[in-house]
Order: structure tokens, then sequence, then C-alpha cells
């Protein structure tokens, strides 16, 4: 199954999900036809196909076990441990993954983490991680702080830090933190530079578009408080900026403002969450829909023009709208190489890659999910027979279908465990596959069209990747 597409510049082309690479037009017959195609007659565009190592077969999944989900997470998992420090949050965002517009998440609480909770799970992360080293030993012990406001239990991360910190553990940890900056005091930003976090921050533009959703409890606005925040950063190398948009946003105001302002650039930019259960989107007129998508298209044919004059800064917010995406499209990990055995279609990884603790010290997937799927817990360590329970229903109500479906983009899918899942089951969206499939069509338009305005944009990933992708796309 192979998708077609054009660019913005008419020229046709076919997807092939089965390596992940993007041909002309002409080669759609080999690809459609491959069950009937004859090596005798066509020696030359068969060794090329085996040089693209075709798999020729369709993709199947492995059925979990207790040893190799557990084999898994050693060698391949573990990448952070994330602590919930606090259910509080000081702001109200509209757009929050904990407002009353994603009911199937968890609310706002007073809850907290407590000291003893916390070491637990991180003397059990830690012992795996010993484990893990022995198979992979490239593995970093890397503790992140998440919240609600993860700042509002500033003492519980300063004492694990330096608990952490005190032990003698052959590779230094590393340590980030997501936060909305009201609280980021002069005394908070030196420890957390002193101890090299790695700081983001959400803001999503100039005072007027930050503070239409980036609100106080009583709906004041946030920049004012954040910017003056952010001078007490000594050291900014370690700064991200966070920006979310949505439809009603002025991303050229946006955009504007993030290439002027003597702030860290942007490291990311987001579309507001469309995680399973929101209702956020469906609060926007059709008209705002439709003025948005023209202010996309416009941005975008600026960008083409920054392209073309080899204008482009990799650092700006259009570039984290659109280049970003297209890399992404192009020479994501997930598009060059096979995906996990257990999970061959899709964007789901396997619980326990990261782990996620609660303030209950229960452990999760991701601070994505809904927290009626727990892996484990601080007392116990990891549940492997409830991860492969979790694996088992996934397979059966969700990549089933899309195996046995005519889906042509398998691999480019994205679609996660947090976007199937319900309070209590996995169901897979038929809707939301057709959007994502309209979606990945765009991004490879988009992303056609800047290989053939300029293919050197396409300069970073696989090095043989992109001799094939100037061979076979645009001819260099």
């Amino acid at each position: 199954m192979v998708l077609n597409f054009e660019s913005y510049n008419g020229n046709r082309y076919i997807y092939v999900d089965e390596i992940g690479m993007i041909f002309p037009n002409k080669y759609s017959d080999v690809f459609n036809n491959l069950d009937t195609f004859s090596r005798e007659n066509n020696k030359t565009k068969w060794k090329n196909l085996l040089q693209l190592k075709y798999l020729k077969n369709k993709p199947n999944y492995i059925k979990s076990t207790f040893f190799n989900i557990k084999k898994n997470i050693l060698s391949m998992g573990l990448q952070q441990l994330t602590l919930e420090v606090t259910e509080e949050c000081n702001l109200r965002c509209n757009y929050c993954i904990y407002s009353e517009k994603y009911p199937t998440r968890r609310s706002f609480t007073s809850r907290y983490l407590k000291w003893p909770v916390a070491k637990k799970a991180i003397d059990y992360y830690l012992s795996m991680m010993r484990e893990g080293l022995k198979i992979n030993p490239n593995l970093t012990p890397t503790f992140t702080f998440y919240g609600g406001e993860p700042l509002l239990n500033f003492d519980l991360i300063k004492q694990t830090v330096e608990y952490v910190n005190n032990i003698n553990f052959l590779i230094k940890p590393a340590y980030s933190i997501t936060t909305n900056g009201t609280l980021l005091t002069k005394k908070i930003s030196k420890f957390l530079v002193e101890n090299d976090f790695s700081l983001a921050i959400s803001l999503d533009g100039p005072k007027d578009e930050h503070d239409r959703n980036r609100v106080t409890q009583n709906k004041r606005g946030t920049f004012d408080i954040i910017i003056k925040n952010i001078d007490n950063i000594n050291d900014k190398s370690k700064l991200h900026i966070l920006p979310v948009f949505d439809y009603k946003s002025d991303i050229f105001k946006n955009n504007d403002f993030f290439q002027n302002a003597n702030l860290a650039k942007p490291d990311r930019v987001s579309f507001v969450s469309t995680v399973s259960g929101s209702n956020y989107h469906e609060s926007f007129s059709i008209e705002e829909i439709e003025l948005y998508r023209q202010k996309i298209k416009k941005a975008k044919e600026q960008f083409f023009g920054e392209v073309l004059k080899d204008q482009i800064d990799r650092s700006s917010y259009f570039f984290h709208m659109f280049g970003t995406k297209a890399e992404r499209t192009i020479l994501a990990p997930a598009v060059l190489y096979q995906h996990d055995a257990f999970f061959p279609a899709t964007g789901s990884c396997v619980p326990g890659k990261k782990i996620f603790v609660t303030v209950d010290g229960f452990y999760h997937i991701c601070e994505r999910v809904p927290y009626t799927f727990p892996i484990g817990d601080v007392d116990s360590g990891l549940n492997y027979y409830a991860i492969a329970n979790i694996i088992d229903k996934y397979q059966k109500k969700v990549i089933e279908n899309c195996l046995a479906s005519d889906c042509p983009i398998k691999r480019l899918c994205g679609i996660c465990f947090s976007h199937c899942m319900n309070n209590t089951d996995f169901e897979r969206d038929s809707q939301l596959c057709k959007n994502r499939i309209h979606e990945v069509k765009k991004d490879l338009s988009f992303a056609a069209t800047l290989g053939e305005y300029k293919n050197s944009f396409f300069s970073k990933g696989n090095f043989n990747y992109i001799l094939n992708l100037k061979k076979y796309v645009w001819g260099d």
C-alpha cells in the first residue's frame, strides 16, 4: 500500500511506508505490484529495492511476556523518571490538560508528593538503571519534575537533587523541569542553574497572545511576571521556551516576537493537545478555523521564501512550526528504523520506556494517559504482568486493526496510547485514523516541496537515507 500525494508545485510522489521513503510517482507500479515484479526483467530496479531494504511482507507483532518486556525496558527504556511533585497549580490555563476540557484526565487537587514516596521511586529507578547499564551502557539517569506547577513543591525538588547527587553513581545524572515560570525567584533559578537543569518555560508569545490563555485562577495574565522572572536566570543556555498555539493564535505576531525578543529561542512549538477525550477544540467557530487555515497557508509561503533565499533561521518560531515538522516527517527515527516489535504500527512506546510517578506513588506509562492504567508502584516496582496486559489489549484493540487495514502510514502514524485510551479500555477511532492520514499527506506534500526548492534543507540525519532521497526523489 502506497500513499499518493503531490507537492505544491504539482509534482506527483508516492510514500512507501514499508521503508519510510518517498519516490517519484514513476515508481508506483513497482511498489504496488511487487508480488508480480520479475527480478530477471528488472535487475537494476530490484537491486535498488534491495539496497533500500524493502520489506515485502506485512509487519507483525510479538506477544508480550514478563521476560521480553523486562529485557526491552532494560535495554531501551528507563529514559527518565518523572516525578509528579504536585497536582496543584497556581494557574488555570484555558487549554490545560487537567482542565474541564479534558474530562478523562484528573483535576487539580492540593496533593503533594511526599519525600518517602519520592525516595522509593528514586531508589528503584537507580537499581533498575544499574541493571540496565549492563545491557545498554549509554543510559543516563534522568530526573524530570512535573506538576501541576512543580515549583510549588520546590523543597522536595531540592531534596531529590541533593539526595541523588550524594549517591555514588558512575554516571552524572541529568535533571529537567517544565514550569509556568511564575515562581522562578532568584534563589530557585540559581539552584536550577547550579545543578545543570534543563529548564523549560511555557511562554506562548507577546503579552496579548500569551495572556489570552495562560492565566491565574483569577483570570489575570501572567506574561509580565514570567518575563521578569526569566531575567533571574543567569545562564540561559539551558533555557527552553515552549509556546503553544490554537486556532485563535496570531502566529505572525508570535513569530516576530520570538525573533526580536531578547529571550531564548523556542525549543518546540505545539498545537493544543488533541488527546482522547478532549473537547477544547469544540469552542472554536468554523469561521475561526478557516481564518486559521488561511494564516497557516500564508505563513508557509513566507517560510518557503526564506528557504529559497537561504535566510532560514532554524531557531525561529516558524521553523519549529514547519521546518521541524518536515524534518520529522522525512527523518524521524520512526521513519528511518523499524518500530518496536510489540508495536509495528502506530507511535506507541513500550510502557516503562519512561516511568511516571504520581503523588500517591503509582507508576504510569506517562503523564498524558489516564491514571486508570497503572504499571506498578513505589512499593512493588514495575508490574510486568500489568504492562503485558496493557500491551495485549492495545495489540488486540488497535494494532490488529491497523495491520489488517490498508492504512498507508503505519510507520508515520504517531497515534499512541494517549489517543486511544478512555478510562477503562482502548478504542481505535476510525475518524482519528482518517484525520491522521490526511495530516500526514499534507506534511509529506510540504516536505517534498521543501526538497524541490532546496534539497540541502534536509542536511541532517542518516547519511545513506539522505543520499537515497536525493538519488531517487530530487535527482542529485
